[in-house]
């Protein structure tokens, strides 16, 4: 059992992808590709496996996409709250 089993599932989400991206950006795809496939294998349902597994399938899809930041940023999410500090 690795640490981020433990983890609430956006937390573990974030962590692995964050991994998976850094790796891919960093041209190191063998590494990226293990962080994918726990993401697949230990996150089904989740936003993230459905991106994990596109980037699995279409790889040349990564390079002009994001894996993090997939439920934390949703649209018009901080409206109110940047409306409120521009004040």
């Amino acid at each position: 059992m690795n640490n981020y089993d433990q983890l609430p599932v956006h937390l573990k989400g974030e962590l692995l992808a964050g991994l998976a991206q850094a790796a891919e950006r960093l041209g190191e795809r063998e590494d990226a590709k293990g962080y994918l496939k726990c993401i697949v294998d230990t996150m089904p349902g989740t936003p993230y496996q459905a991106r994990a597994q596109r980037w699995l399938d279409e790889p040349q899809t990564a390079s002009k996409s994001a894996i993090v930041c997939q439920t934390c940023h949703e649209p018009g999410r901080l409206k109110n709250r940047l409306a409120a500090a521009k004040h």
